[in-house]
């Protein structure tokens, strides 16, 4: 036997379409996983540069303000000023002291997310960050509807509505060709002689029209 559906209105074709798409999607959805993970590999990467540039930034301070601890002992040994003075100077030295402790500590995690990605461990106190170089060229201004992201949305949404066409097309007629061939033998008292003796047949062809009158409302809730 044999069949093959003649007409649906475009039902098997939207059908098709949509697989097609789907694939589409799936390639966009492998681009958008990859731009998010190199967006996100750059933010830790630079958050990881910006805690290197401000331990430097406090390692400078601390010599100035260790310098100024020194003249301040000295002008207090001269008798100019007084205790206090040192004491300012010794709890600024502190607290940038403390400082740079926490922010070693910051570096070391931002490093540590680095190693996710890379599966390289690094050490703060090995490990030195080159600064991010600039484009020499940059666009003028993005076409957002170029960004995978933009492109998935739009694509998600033909997809809905070629679905809805297809339930709405669903409920209409279908036609289609049915032809058959049979071959039967019988024998009463054998039935090994009646599969070996298979000399009567028929054949037909018919052209058949199916629609569906009634299905539980099952395509009514489709279309909602």
């Amino acid at each position: 036997s044999l069949s093959y559906n003649l007409y649906d209105f475009g039902v098997r074709s939207l059908t098709v379409e949509n697989a097609r798409r789907k694939v589409h999607i799936y390639g966009l959805q492998e681009q958008q996983t990859n731009l998010d993970a190199r967006k996100e590999l750059l933010a830790r990467y630079s958050n990881g540069l910006k805690l290197q540039k401000q331990i430097e930034a406090s390692r400078a301070v601390f010599e100035r303000q260790n310098t100024i601890f020194r003249l301040t002992k000295q002008l207090h040994q001269a008798g100019t000023l007084g205790r206090e003075s040192i004491g300012t100077a010794a709890l600024s030295l502190a607290e940038t002291l403390h400082q740079q402790d926490e922010l070693k500590i910051q570096l070391q995690d931002a490093l540590n997310s680095l190693t996710f990605y890379t599966r390289i461990d690094y050490h703060a106190d090995e490990v030195k960050l080159d600064g991010l170089v600039t484009p020499q060229e940059l666009e003028p201004s993005a076409v957002l509807n170029d960004s995978p992201e933009i492109q998935i949305y739009q694509e998600q949404i033909k997809s809905k509505n070629t679905e809805l066409m297809m339930v709405k097309r669903a409920l209409l007629p279908k036609l289609m060709l049915y032809g058959s061939h049979r071959m039967f033998g019988s024998d009463k008292d054998d039935f090994g002689r009646s599969l070996s003796d298979l000399n009567a047949r028929d054949a037909s062809i018919s052209l058949i029209f199916e629609w569906p009158i009634f299905s539980g409302f099952a395509d009514v809730a489709k279309k909602t």
